[in-house]
């Protein structure tokens, strides 16, 4: 028991020193960039979402990186399918890259169907990772009448 008071007092003494300001020599402004948010994207979001937990938006909406995402900033891809193609614009910064990843305990596909050779995730930005979600075609034309490795009547894009 006095070990858990100890660290709560520790802990205390801490964020009350934190918190005392600049006349005590202690810087109380983060730097800018180190600051992060999380905004959240669904398959049943929209376009005039805010990006929050309540009104994700939309893939597409988050990839344009609206004016309120900044470096360093977090965008959850909540569970479900995400059907069609899509183009990132994300751009980061070398110390604070733009992350867009699934959201734990869910499965995130994007599902480019047929997409007439069109990638499934074209990417222009730059300083954005994209990580943990699936990236696939459901389109069910497998077989070519044509010969040669990159038939051009099965329209599957890329990822």
């Amino acid at each position: 028991m006095s070990n858990r008071i100890l660290r709560t007092s520790s802990a205390f003494f801490i964020a009350a020193f934190l918190f005392l300001g600049p006349e005590f020599g202690v810087v109380t402004r983060l730097n800018a960039e180190t600051e992060s948010a999380s905004y959240y994207v669904s398959p049943s979001g929209r376009p005039t979402g805010d990006g929050s937990l309540g009104n994700p938006w939309d893939l597409q909406t988050a990839l344009n990186q609206p004016s309120s995402l900044r470096p360093g900033d977090t965008i959850w891809l909540r569970g479900g399918t995400y059907r069609g193609t899509f183009i990132s614009r994300l751009t980061g910064s070398g110390s604070a890259p733009i992350i867009l990843r699934q959201y734990p305990g869910e499965r995130a596909t994007l599902d480019g169907g047929n997409s007439s050779g069109d990638g499934i995730l074209t990417i222009y930005g730059a300083y954005a990772w994209y990580w943990g979600f699936e990236i696939m075609s459901s389109d069910s034309v497998r077989v070519s009448s044509q010969v040669g490795s990159n038939p051009i009547d099965i329209g599957r894009g890329g990822g």
